[in-house]
C-alpha cells in the first residue's frame, strides 16, 4: 500500500499520521482535520512544490467554494480581500464562528488573498439525509467585472451547473 485517504473523525487524522509515518505511507486527510502541520494544503492547479509532500490535506468546506470561486475571478480581475459565510446543518457542537482562522488561512496560502470567512451550524440532522450548503461571498476587486463574463468563466473552466444562476448573483460597486 503506497497511500491512505484518512476521512477519520476530526481530530483522529493526526492520531493516525503517526502510524503512517512509522509503515512510511502517504496519505490525504480530510478536510475537517483542524491541525495546521498534518500535511500540504492542496487544491488542483492552486498546490505546487519543489519537493513533492507525504502528506496532504484538502481545504475546508468553509473555504472551498470561495476558493474555487476566487481561483476563476482571478483569470479578469485582481482580488484584494474576500468577505462570506458558509452554513450548513451538522451535528457539531460548533454554532458560530466569526473571521474562521483555518478557513483565512487555507485562502492565503493556496491564493495569497486575504479573507475573512465565518462559519454558521445549523444542528441537526440535515432533511430527508441530504447535506445542503449554503453561503454568501462578497469580493473586492480592482476593477469592475461584467456578470456575464464570470459566469462564461464558470461554465468553461468548471464542471458546475448553471441554471438561472444571473437570479442569484447580484453585483455592487462600492
Amino acid at each position: 500500500m503506497s497511500l491512505i485517504v484518512d476521512c477519520s473523525t476530526r481530530g483522529e487524522g493526526i492520531v493516525n499520521k503517526e502510524s503512517y509515518e512509522e509503515l512510511g505511507i502517504s496519505a490525504i486527510f480530510q478536510n475537517g482535520e483542524e491541525e495546521k502541520d498534518i500535511g500540504e494544503i492542496f487544491y488542483p492547479g492552486l498546490s505546487f512544490w519543489k519537493k513533492k509532500p507525504r502528506y496532504l490535506k484538502i481545504p475546508l468546506c468553509s473555504g472551498l467554494a470561495a476558493i474555487k470561486v476566487a481561483k476563476v475571478i482571478k483569470q479578469i480581475a485582481n482580488i484584494k480581500y474576500l468577505y462570506g459565510f458558509h452554513c450548513k446543518v451538522s451535528n457539531t457542537a460548533r454554532m458560530l464562528t466569526m473571521n474562521y482562522e483555518d478557513s483565512n488561512y487555507q485562502i492565503h496560502k493556496l491564493l495569497g488573498i486575504d479573507s475573512n470567512m465565518g462559519v454558521i451550524y445549523l444542528r441537526g440532522e440535515p432533511a430527508r439525509g441530504i447535506f445542503s450548503y449554503h453561503g454568501w461571498l462578497e469580493i473586492e476587486m480592482d476593477r469592475v467585472v461584467v456578470l456575464d463574463k464570470v459566469l462564461d468563466l464558470f461554465s468553461k473552466r468548471t464542471n458546475y451547473a448553471f441554471r438561472n444562476i444571473k437570479r442569484f448573483c447580484q453585483i455592487r460597486i462600492r
